[in-house]
């Protein structure tokens, strides 16, 4: 970043050219390390306010120049819209959009940028879609090679033994992680705030895939006790960050605290508040960063085809706890969201698709128990049944595979499953079919 560089060059002048002392010295008489004082001299890290007043004051001036103020101001908006677009949160689904997601791709920018963990992480995420698990690990061990950064190297390590399976000890590589930076960095600056911000946000998404897998193991308690560690690290992110990623996946608790019976009305409505006001901060964001006419969307489009699914299953879900009024509102507000979130153009073999019927499944599933009438509960549950034959077809096309566990146990088909127990057996019957052919 060039910008980023003169401001790092006009540090080090003043160091060399006007106080002639190292930067151990300088250091020192800074309060801060010598390694940050190395980054802010590359143009590696951006100086604060504060800093640049302490230092200007030692060569005997009160207020710091107008151009650098200018400086500073410019970099912090170049340095903002960089990693708008290459958070690890957000690198998939824009290469996706931009045609450019491909092993050979990646590899090639990795060649070039070996520490970059946005590229790093996408690759994982390529290989594990593919279903490469011991590829991945070797693609995270071989990456270690180039990553300086104790913090970073802990967490690459975390993400090798969460693959292995050693949920606790990738946990605590993590907690490792984040004190070692709280170690390292002295005095944080805002770029320092958002790396600390995403190492919680990763040991958030290990604590909750953790959960997961306490779940589809049948150990409730372990897998509540785990979500409410997950609620502990987002109420620390929330002091550190808005990004709607952080906001969405903090949404998924409610989500799954629900789904566990834990004050299920309350959790349903929370999950609704916090995935709207996620979306909203989502746009808010584009329009910081870009121009009305460059505005894009942190999320690409099977990302809010699937939490739309989410959305509207979760209408169906809180309904349970509402009044006739109130459920025709709720459902009507999910047929809505429906008519106008189609995965048109989204290829069956992704697993937001399969996630989209799905929900849309326990959707109509819900609504056919909760009505009235006698033909409203038939329609929607043919409903029901043409809408999973399509989820049939995607789970068999995408590596995840997890149908047939959801139609045994998920509450959102129950109704179905215990009213057509011909037609769910059919289903599993096609699943079998299609993983066996």
């Amino acid at each position: 970043m060039e910008v980023a560089k003169k401001l790092g060059e006009e540090i080090k002048n003043i160091r060399t050219d006007i106080l002639n002392i190292t930067q151990k010295d300088m250091a020192e008489k800074l309060n801060i390390s010598i390694v940050y004082m190395s980054y802010l001299e590359k143009g590696k890290k951006i100086p604060s306010k504060d800093f640049l007043d302490k230092m200007y004051k030692l060569i005997g001036k009160k207020n710091i120049p107008d151009d650098i103020i200018q400086l500073l101001s410019d970099v912090k908006k170049q340095k903002k819209k960089e990693n708008f677009v290459n958070t690890p949160t957000n690198v998939v689904y824009r290469l996706e959009e931009e045609g450019l997601y491909s092993y050979t791709k990646l590899k090639t920018i990795l060649k070039k940028n070996g520490d970059n963990l946005a590229v790093i992480y996408g690759i994982l995420t390529l290989l594990l879609k593919e279903g490469k698990i011991n590829e991945a690990k070797k693609h995270l061990l071989q990456s270690l090679i180039n990553i300086e950064k104790p913090e970073e190297r802990k967490w690459i390590e975390a993400s090798y033994y969460e693959l292995e399976g050693n949920f606790p000890f990738a946990i605590q590589l993590m907690h490792d992680s984040i004190n070692e930076f709280d170690k390292r960095i002295k005095n944080f600056d805002e770029n320092d705030n958002k790396v600390k911000a995403r190492l919680l946000f990763e040991t958030a998404c290990i604590h909750f895939r953790y959960g997961q897998h306490l779940y589809y193991n049948g150990n409730k308690d372990e897998c509540v006790k785990n979500f409410n560690e997950v609620l502990k690290y987002h109420e620390s992110l929330k002091n550190l960050s808005y990004d709607p990623f952080y906001m969405m996946d903090y949404a998924g608790i409610f989500f799954w605290l629900a789904l566990l019976n834990v004050e299920s009305e309350k959790n349903w409505k929370s999950y609704i508040d916090q995935v709207k006001a996620a979306l909203i901060q989502n746009y808010q964001t584009g329009m910081k960063n870009f121009d009305v006419k460059r505005w894009k969307s942190l999320y690409s489009k099977q990302y809010i085809i699937s939490t739309v699914s989410f959305l509207v299953r979760a209408y169906a879900e809180l309904a349970r706890y509402k009044s006739i009024n109130e459920r025709k509102s709720l459902f009507n507000e999910g047929d809505f969201l429906l008519s106008i979130h189609t995965p048109v153009d989204i290829s069956i073999h992704n697993n937001e698709y399969y996630r989209y019927y799905f929900n849309k499944a326990c959707f109509y599933s819900l609504k056919s128990e909760l009505s009235e009438s006698e033909k409203e509960k038939k329609y929607n549950l043919d409903l029901v049944y043409s809408i999973l034959e399509e989820a049939v077809k995607a789970d068999s096309k995408n590596k995840v595979k997890v149908m047939t566990y959801e139609l045994e146990t998920s509450i959102g088909i129950k109704y179905f499953r215990e009213n057509r127990e011909k037609e769910h057996k059919m289903l599993i019957q096609k699943l079998e079919n299609h993983w066996y052919y």
